[in-house]
């Protein structure tokens, strides 16, 4: 497991794009990639989207919140 997290000072300005595109690069060998983020995050879910990413499985952390899983 890794975070990849854009502060807010930096987001919405291709930075989140352009990590996720270069780890594709540098990891290209990689079968499968796994993204989590929260139903509320509509830019995040988007983003992946925009990249290929398919909704997978619904998952929920310890404290309950709902989370969605996006495959690549």
């Amino acid at each position: 497991d890794r975070k990849l997290i854009v502060t807010p000072e930096y987001q919405n300005k291709g930075i989140g794009r352009k990590l996720i595109i270069e780890i594709h690069n540098l990891f290209s060998s990689t079968q499968r990639y796994i993204l989590v983020t929260g139903f509320k995050s509509i830019k995040n879910i988007k983003l992946y989207e925009s990249l290929g990413y398919k909704p997978g499985s619904v998952i929920r952390n310890l404290a309950g919140t709902k989370k969605g899983q996006f495959n690549f």
